[in-house]
């Protein structure tokens, strides 16, 4: 219908093929990240837990592509939000897992239900952060250059929404973000952090997984 037409206009520029070719280079760049956090598992003789090893990579690659940010989630240190959002999700993420495997439980254990409705309302909280500080950028950038320049997801959908306002606001007004586009763009970030990396990340430590049990096809691979 209509309102799925209107964000699907304003979030396909971050979509494009010109725009996935630009964000090869960060790929790269992510993923060498992950080879030296193996190499180190290695040099350390200690086993890599790969699934976790591929969450990182995921939400590295995500976080870069769709807002325009690095989270350093190799960094453990308390001050550290990026990680504590990371952290938040995949909290919420096996909480909702128990929820779809057990539907009982939103009804009869109302710690699993105030615990899965606290992460939820922090991973929203920390998605309105990163959104303002988008926007705080924008309104710094403002007349010294184009937004459009600005190489993720999020940064082309502001674009459109500051430009769009701009048309129709009247002269002399500023120009804002009302509660609803937050709550529009916030619930579209959390849809790409979840669906860019979780499937992702899963299908990666499965495929290393298979090699290992397969030695002609990990050979294969390795040529």
């Amino acid at each position: 219908g209509s309102e799925w037409g209107s964000q699907r206009k304003l979030y396909n520029p971050g979509f494009s093929p010109d725009f996935l070719r630009g964000v090869v280079d960060t790929i790269m760049h992510k993923c060498n990240r992950f080879i030296n956090k193996c190499d180190e598992d290695l040099a350390a003789g200690v086993p890599t837990d790969m699934l976790e090893r591929a969450i990182d990579l995921t939400v590295d690659v995500i976080v870069a592509v769709a807002f325009g940010e690095d989270w350093n989630v190799y960094d453990a240190s308390d001050d550290n939000e990026g990680l504590q959002t990371r952290n938040t999700m995949r909290d919420l993420t096996e909480l909702l897992g128990i929820t779809q495997r057990n539907p009982l439980k939103r009804y009869f254990d109302p710690l699993h239900t105030w615990k899965t409705w606290r992460l939820s309302q922090m991973l929203e909280r920390n998605m309105q952060k990163l959104v303002k500080r988008r926007l705080a950028k924008f309104q710094l950038a403002e007349g010294k250059e184009d937004l459009k320049q600005q190489k993720d997801i999020l940064s082309l959908t502001l674009s459109s929404v500051l430009r769009s306002k701009k048309t129709s606001q009247q002269a002399g007004g500023a120009i804002s973000i009302t509660s609803d586009d937050m709550e529009n763009m916030t619930s579209q970030l959390k849809t790409f952090y979840f669906a860019g990396h979780d499937t992702t990340a899963t299908t990666i430590a499965w495929a290393y997984w298979l090699l290992l049990q397969h030695p002609d096809s990990l050979a294969h691979a390795r040529e």
